[in-house]
């Protein structure tokens, strides 16, 4: 049987993965954006079984799909999407039992394993971050695993503070962490001690990990660093030991190799390599893996640091978004030219700055209106308000030798 699932944080979903582990059934984890099931016809033949919040306009399409009878040399258990699946084009990961088992047990290597008892999740399951080491670290490991039901809410720092064991692994995005600490201080809540957090999704900076420690009370923070093809874990920042530096990541998970490329990124082997990705070109069953990071080992220690994305895109709280996929999509709404580009961002890693090129200036209240509209837009497209302090006029744009816009220059 295949399980496709769409949805948010549920118990019945925790459930259904126990159920399927058991039978070694594939479950696919279908994020709320996707409305692109072209990927079935490379799954293993098998009925299909429809669960959650699917429309009948998406149970047409997925009933429309024609299977090609993929071969396997390991059965599939779990399908993930990767965060890029917002750039319209979706790239489903296949996860074998080996996978799965590899990844959880090299990351968990770094911990006190007595001293977990409990997980909460802040993730959602459509993530690998919080399918891999929430739900299914809960029903590998025997822990109770703690969600906050629907969408992420204040809600979910009501169920963080209501925890009272201290043998508790809390898993965030540095944005959740953040979030919780202004939710504590404004409601003068105090946490009870707990051993350890796993911050992962993007950049975590200095302040932050000590914050876990002073404001939270949590004993000993970690740090995790890896991506869905990944299973999710490929090296990870020891519990405890506070970083040096903004984006350190760590050390590589047993059973990986690692090998950093100047000006190409980091590629990966070993037994947490996905069993198969499906995109638009087909499946495929990779060996290594190449990610367009920018990282660099510290001499002294051998601590990897991560820098910065090699590819175009932006990487806002763990969420990627192809850059020039957001400038079509406001050049075509806004009926003007606008570029993209990242900014650092404590909270969320890196947040979405907007040039909109005006030939002629503009005035504040048409430069309002416009901002809006793009903000809207965006809101429509993926779920998210983004800050409109950084949407910008400009008009002028500087070229690079090769005629191409210097982006660099453009929002130095």
């Amino acid at each position: 049987m295949i399980y496709l699932w769409r949805g948010f944080h549920s118990a019945p979903l925790l459930d259904l993965l126990k159920s399927a582990w058991k039978k070694s059934d594939l479950v696919i984890l279908c994020p709320p954006p996707l409305h692109d099931f072209k990927f079935i016809r490379y799954l293993p033949a098998d009925q299909i079984a429809l669960l959650g919040d699917f429309s009948a306009q998406d149970r047409a399409a997925i009933g429309a799909q024609v299977n090609l009878k993929t071969h396997f040399d390991q059965k599939p258990l779990i399908g993930v999407f990767t965060s890029g699946t917002t750039s319209g084009v979706p790239k489903l990961v296949l996860y074998s039992k080996e996978n799965i088992e590899n990844a959880l047990s090299g990351i968990l290597t770094f911990f006190e394993s007595e001293k977990i008892t409990d997980i909460f999740c802040y993730p959602q399951p459509f993530h690998t971050f919080g399918l891999t080491l929430g739900y299914l670290q809960s029903i590998l490991y025997s822990r109770k695993l703690w969600i906050p039901e629907g969408k992420y809410s204040r809600k979910a720092h009501e169920l963080r503070a209501s925890i009272p064991s201290e043998t508790l692994l809390t898993l965030g995005a540095p944005a959740h962490f953040y979030d919780l600490i202004e939710w504590c201080e404004q409601n003068q809540k105090k946490l009870n001690p707990s051993y350890s957090c796993i911050v992962g999704g993007a950049k975590v900076e200095v302040d932050l990990w000590k914050k876990l420690q002073t404001n939270l009370h949590i004993q000993n923070p970690s740090i995790g660093y890896g991506s869905t093809e990944a299973c999710p874990g490929i090296t990870h920042h020891p519990p405890g030991l506070m970083p040096l530096e903004a984006g350190e990541i760590g050390f590589p998970i047993p059973g990986v190799k690692i090998e950093i490329r100047e000006q190409e990124g980091i590629e990966f082997t070993g037994k947490n390599v996905c069993l198969a990705m499906i995109d638009a070109l087909g499946i495929h069953f990779p060996k290594r893996i190449l990610l367009r990071d920018e990282i660099r080992r510290r001499e002294k220690d051998g601590m990897l640091i991560y820098v910065a994305r090699n590819e175009f895109i932006l990487n806002r709280g763990g969420t990627k978004y192809p850059l020039e996929v957001l400038e079509a999509q406001l050049d075509a709404v806004l009926k003007v030219k606008v570029y993209c580009a990242p900014t650092p961002d404590a909270r969320l890693g890196e947040d979405l700055r907007i040039k909109i090129f005006m030939p002629q200036p503009i005035s504040e209240v048409e430069l309002q209106q416009l901002k809006a509209k793009a903000q809207q837009a965006l809101l429509l497209a993926y779920g998210h308000h983004f800050d409109l302090a950084l949407f910008e006029q400009t008009q002028g744009i500087p070229k690079n030798q090769s005629g191409k816009v210097d982006r660099a220059s453009l929002f130095r």
